[in-house]
C-alpha cells in the first residue's frame, strides 16, 4: 500500500505541474489557432511563397502541416482529458 501511495503522489504531483504548465501556454494556443485561420495567415503564406520572406526568418507556422498537426495535438489532449476525468471518478468512486 506504501508503494501505491508514493506513486500516486508522485504521480499527482508531476501531472498537477504540467497542468498548471499547459494552462499557462493555452494563450499561445489560441493566438495561433486565431491567426492560422485568419486572412493574415494567407497574406503571410503567399508573401512566402512569392520569396518576399526572407529564407533565415524562421517560418515553420507558414506551412500547412506543421500549425494544423500542433492544433490537432491539442484536441487530441482535450479529448483524453475528459476520458481521463471519467476514469479518474470512477477510480475515487471505488468502481
Amino acid at each position: 500500500m506504501e508503494i501505491h501511495l508514493d506513486e500516486s503522489k508522485k504521480c499527482a504531483d508531476e501531472f498537477l505541474n504540467a497542468i498548471d504548465s499547459y494552462e499557462k501556454l493555452l494563450f499561445n494556443v489560441s493566438v495561433l489557432s486565431k491567426y492560422y485561420s485568419s486572412e493574415q495567415w494567407k497574406i503571410d503564406f503567399s508573401d512566402d511563397s512569392a520569396g518576399k520572406i526572407p529564407s533565415n526568418v524562421k517560418r515553420g507556422v507558414l506551412s500547412e502541416d506543421e500549425p494544423f498537426d500542433v492544433l490537432d495535438l491539442h484536441c487530441q489532449i482535450r479529448k483524453n482529458l475528459f476520458s481521463l476525468c471519467e476514469k479518474i471518478s470512477s477510480a475515487l468512486n471505488g468502481e
